[in-house]
């Protein structure tokens, strides 16, 4: 707040005892600068954020398949080549939800 208020606001305080003495024109006029000094940093900032949306608007994301339907890449081709390499998988369920899967493999020594 204090960094936002010394770029947007025009660092004019007054004090109760400045503003009982100012007419109410004055005081009008001095919160209607305030006020409008925040416009131009607030219009900036939505500026960036409809950019930032239409650039992802516009950004190629990967194609979601359905599940199931798979590349070639997932479980069933982990155990063929850990059968393979005469090792194995094991998928087990996690207390509180998810999945975990290990992979064992037996390790050759090379000398």
């Amino acid at each position: 707040p204090v960094l936002g208020a010394k770029f947007i606001l025009s660092g004019v305080e007054h004090s109760k005892e400045e503003l009982a003495l100012m007419a109410p024109s004055a005081i009008e006029a001095w919160r209607i600068t305030e006020a409008s000094g925040v416009k131009g940093p607030y219009l900036v900032i939505t500026a960036i954020f409809v950019l930032v949306g239409v650039m992802i608007g516009l950004a190629k994301l990967p194609e979601v398949t359905e599940p199931g339907v798979g590349s070639g890449r997932g479980l069933a081709n982990m155990r063929n080549r850990a059968t393979r390499l005469r090792g194995a998988v094991e998928i087990l369920p996690l207390k509180g939800g998810g999945t975990c899967v290990n992979l064992h493999l037996p390790m050759r020594v090379v000398s």
